[in-house]
């Protein structure tokens, strides 16, 4: 009777573990694709937010006194580069507080390596994927970044800013609507 010519399961055990050790060598050895980030502004603020690694908390601080540094906190995740920053140094963040006024927002210092520094921006990327609630001033134009929407809004005015957000926020079927 004439044997069959197969593999045994330890012959083919015995490839797998060895394919597996060489793909885990090559693409150590290999140089992994950086991601680099769109141009940081504040049109751009809250998107690139939302493009960093899904939970997990980033801080991004734009500080000085002259507000001419940024930094993302924690460090952003290796693979990842930030692109060009291009932020107006005249810039103002607001809050709306529980009556639905508009309040200028004071961050606390940042402190660096024994240094302490003003900082003029800090907008969080919170662990659920949501982002901060600000109104933002850069220039002449006004900012509204709300929590759970892709959308950034733009108005010339604090009262048309307010009125922005409020409706976008209390009432997000409206979003449609200006």
């Amino acid at each position: 009777m004439a044997k069959k010519a197969a593999f045994t399961l330890l012959e083919l055990l015995l490839v797998v573990i060895i394919m597996g050790i060489v793909y885990s060598m090559v693409s150590i050895a290999l140089p992994q694709e950086k991601k680099t980030l769109p141009v940081l502004s504040s049109a751009t603020l809250g998107e690139v937010m939302r493009l960093l690694p899904k939970g997990s908390v980033y801080s991004f601080y734009l500080y000085g006194q002259s507000c001419e540094y940024a930094a993302f906190v924690p460090a952003l995740p290796e693979g990842i580069q930030l692109g060009a920053i291009k932020f107006s140094r005249d810039i103002e963040a607001y809050e709306i507080d529980p009556y639905g006024s508009p309040r200028r927002r004071e961050f606390a210092p940042l402190h660096i390596e024994g240094n302490e520094y003003k900082v003029c921006l800090k907008f969080d990327r919170y662990q659920n994927g949501t982002i901060s609630s600000y109104i933002y001033r850069v220039g002449e134009t006004f900012y509204q970044n709300n929590p759970y929407f892709d959308l950034l809004f733009t108005s010339k005015s604090l009262d048309e800013a307010l009125e922005a957000f409020m409706r976008k926020t209390l009432n997000p079927n409206d979003l449609g609507a200006h």
